[in-house]
């Protein structure tokens, strides 16, 4: 099967569920190929994981990506991607 190719955050998001879900590989190749559709649009990955994930997944991924999780930026963030 061929490696899909997946973003910076996107591949700190698989990082995130591996850690959090090591056993269950079909979850896993499923958000995979759901994070996959983001290309290379890192904004976009990272809005998503926003709604997506849960707080313990979200900080872990904040952690993965050297940033400080703080609701208001992330509400400001939100904000301007839906008016993208």
């Amino acid at each position: 099967m061929e490696e899909m190719r997946l973003n910076y955050v996107a591949n700190k998001i698989i990082e995130v569920f591996q850690e959090a879900f090591p056993d269950d590989t079909g979850y896993i190749a499923s958000k995979k190929y759901r994070l996959a559709e983001f290309g290379e649009d890192k904004a976009g990955t990272f809005y998503w994981a926003i709604d997506q994930l849960d707080d313990k997944n979200f900080d872990a991924l904040c952690n993965k990506l050297g940033i400080e999780n703080n609701p208001s930026y992330f509400h400001i963030f939100k904000t301007i991607m839906q008016k993208l």
